[in-house]
């Protein structure tokens, strides 16, 4: 049976944490600290709060710290409180200040393992893993747009996050989970891990069982194309461009429908204006959904599912939650999405930022027999290597590997 418990933390410090306890184990048995840290509560609870709370932690008992956003509101039992952390921003004080609360966050528990989300979360608790010798696993969804986009400004920050990182994994008890192998070939050559303190595991994994085909997929009696956007509604996610796409399409013939799911995520500086997406809605260019909280149902109601970034992904779940639910889909060719888009198989893959290729890969899934042969692909593709079960034994056994260090 488990328990959830919360504390506030930091009032003594000008600012409020987040300190989320959980026990999910018998209680009369001894059980190891793990501390997870995540950028942020709304990134926690849709691709890390089922498995944190699985059997990933048995015999652990776990406190979770992340930023809390202004949408937020309490949820089950838990006691939803800020943290301070500018996810976006790269101030000298704003950063030193969250790593003071890391700092804090840590001598207030004998941690005995360190599970770090995202690069902020991952370079604080990991150079204080460093210094205090304790085991830390970093997990890297993803580099992001620093990394894809080679400005003089971000190759400087990549050179930063790099030489971070690089501190962080002279720990011994370090290790690094990437989410596509292209991510983790770029930290070998960098020095920041090796091969043997590495390892990629298979995304967010997906529940099999929850994400099914829908009776109605790739019905050829429709005389449309449900084409879905998921994702945080970024400039670089691509969905202007689609936006783009879709309405040269229509412009002959009205033949797509897009709909769009997600947030404004007005913590970055990418997030896309609200009165764009006012005014696409307006124009009739897309069916803004918000955001959607039960994606297996939507999922039913669609014939596909793009994702057209323009920077590297880790492995973006709306693609396996698609596939899982017999979709195929539109991505394109970069780091990430390319590893798990087997194109014309699965689905299609496009240079980031071509409209004319994205036209012609939606045209191509007008066709509903060439979209039910990619679904069923798509489906014994999740099944056979990204079902949650696997994932949750993956990262259990870095678990296990790294708490047989010991107490610091």
């Amino acid at each position: 049976m488990c328990q959830d418990l919360s504390t506030r933390e930091g009032e003594d410090t000008g600012a409020d944490k987040l300190i989320t306890t959980r026990n999910c184990s018998d209680p009369t048995k001894n059980q190891q600290n793990l501390l997870f840290a995540i950028n942020v509560d709304w990134y926690f609870d849709l691709h890390w709060r089922e498995r944190i709370f699985s059997s990933l932690t048995e015999g652990f008992q776990v406190t979770v710290t992340y930023a809390l956003t202004r949408n937020a509101t309490e949820s089950g039992t838990e006691k939803i409180v800020p943290m301070t952390m500018e996810r976006s921003s790269t101030g000298i004080f704003c950063n030193i200040r969250s790593f003071y609360q890391a700092a804090r966050t840590l001598q207030s528990n004998n941690y005995d393992l360190i599970h770090a989300v995202t690069v902020k979360p991952n370079i604080y608790f990991g150079l204080l893993a460093r210094f205090y010798a304790l085991p830390v696993l970093m997990t890297i969804p993803g580099l992001g747009t620093v990394f894809s986009l080679q400005t003089v400004w971000n190759r400087f920050l990549q050179r930063i996050i790099l030489l971070f990182y690089r501190l962080a994994g002279t720990n011994t008890k370090s290790f690094f989970a990437f989410e596509n192998s292209q991510d983790r070939d770029r930290f070998l050559r960098s020095g920041v891990c090796g091969v043997d303190n590495s390892t990629v595991v298979a995304g967010a994994g997906i529940d099999v069982k929850k994400f099914r085909c829908s009776n109605n997929t790739c019905s050829p009696h429709k005389d449309h194309l449900d084409l879905l956007f998921a994702g945080r509604l970024l400039e670089g996610k691509g969905l202007e461009s689609l936006v783009l796409a879709v309405h040269a399409i229509n412009a002959r013939e009205r033949k797509v429908i897009l709909h769009v799911a997600g947030i404004v995520d007005v913590d970055s500086r990418e997030a896309i204006a609200e009165k764009t997406i006012k005014q696409w809605q307006e124009q009739g260019k897309i069916n803004y959904l918000g955001q959607v909280e039960d994606m297996p149902s939507l999922l039913t109601r669609m014939d596909a599912v793009a994702l057209p970034t323009t920077y590297g992904e880790g492995l973006p779940r709306i693609l396996l939650e698609a596939n899982a639910c017999c979709l195929p889909v539109i991505a394109s060719d970069v780091a990430g999405c390319n590893e798990f888009v087997i194109h014309n198989e699965n689905g299609l893959l496009v240079r980031p930022g071509n409209i004319d290729e994205l036209v012609g890969a939606i045209q191509m899934l007008l066709d509903p027999a060439l979209r039910a042969k990619m679904g069923r692909a798509g489906r014994r593709k999740v099944e056979e290597g990204y079902a949650v079960e696997k994932v949750i034994a993956q990262y259990r056994t870095i678990y296990d590997m790294l708490t047989a260090h010991g107490k610091r």
